[in-house]
């Protein structure tokens, strides 16, 4: 395996993980390194398999176009987050499509594939393959007989629609990401906090040249709680949840405080406020036995004059 296709891999692992975050609580499948043939190896695709007849009103909110106006009961997608969509990618796609719904015994209704790219794909790849025709805004379908049944969705070109936004965290440009992160800004303390410390960890990338390193989701996830440790201890409780709906704030408020030390809660409060309604077995009940012992040997010892 070549240097980048590991790079490709792990960054497949990570946009694996924040589609199984999304959509499992919402009825939808979502699995990786799914089996093609019957007797071959995995191959690094997602799969999103609808549990009822249509999507659901709360699904619909996370999909992207494209997926969201599909009727086919699973989606495979094919991810290419540090690589160019180019020939293989295409033919390798196209492959995918044809071997599962084959080993499945599936028909072309039930199953729809997807390439997802990262990047922009050049304007003369997509003519050459036919992807000309734009059914949404960054969405390509091809008129070319083989490619029929594989649309294209590239996520620098969605639209910054409420919908798009969890995809469009994995765009290549800082600013197509940014746009995404806006969106969805008050939604992250309500996420679960490895979710949440991953999406961070995104925004934290610079553009394509971060992306283009080989780096795992632990990484990620590692960079974003950094940032957010750093951010928050600079600022206030009030400070924090300026600007969230008063019916928001005791949520936020409680996960805020929940990822600060004892120390930085108390932060800015007087003694006496700390110590409040506190017994003295409470208060000396912190402290052990040898660090009671010491401080009164020095509280005994006469001030100089």
């Amino acid at each position: 395996m070549t240097d980048s296709e590991k790079s490709q891999n792990l960054w497949h692992v990570a946009f694996g993980e924040v589609l199984e975050n999304l959509f499992s609580p919402l009825n939808i499948e979502v699995l990786t390194e799914v089996q093609i043939m019957n007797k071959s190896p995995k191959v690094d695709i997602l799969l999103l398999e609808l549990q009822h007849a249509t999507w659901t009103t709360e699904q619909l909110q996370r999909l992207p176009d494209g997926i969201r106006q599909c009727k086919a009961r699973q989606i495979l997608i094919e991810f290419k987050f540090t690589e160019s969509v180019n020939e293989d990618a295409f033919i390798q796609a196209r492959s995918y499509d044809y071997f599962y719904k084959k080993s499945q015994n599936l028909t072309s209704k039930q199953v729809q594939t997807f390439i997802i790219s990262a990047k922009k794909t050049w304007q003369k790849t997509r003519e050459t393959w036919g992807y000309e025709k734009m059914v949404y805004q960054g969405v390509y379908e091809s008129d070319n007989e083989c490619l029929k049944k594989v649309q294209l969705i590239s996520l620098n070109e969605l639209s910054a629609e409420p919908h798009n936004a969890y995809f469009k965290l994995f765009a290549s440009h800082k600013k197509e990401r940014e746009k995404a992160f806006k969106i969805l800004e008050h939604e992250l303390p309500l996420m679960p906090e490895p979710l949440e410390s991953l999406l961070v960890g995104l925004r934290m990338l610079k553009g394509e040249q971060d992306m283009s390193l080989e780096i795992t989701p632990e990484q990620v996830r590692s960079l974003g709680r950094t940032w957010e440790q750093r951010f928050l201890s600079r600022l206030s409780l009030e400070e924090r949840l300026a600007d969230i709906p008063t019916e928001q704030r005791k949520t936020w408020e409680q996960r805020l405080l929940s990822r600060l030390s004892l120390e930085e809660r108390l932060a800015g409060i007087p003694a006496e406020q700390r110590l409040a309604g506190l017994t003295l077995p409470e208060i000396l009940g912190h402290f052990k036995p040898a660090e009671i012992e010491a401080y009164l040997k020095t509280a005994k010892k006469p001030k100089k004059k």
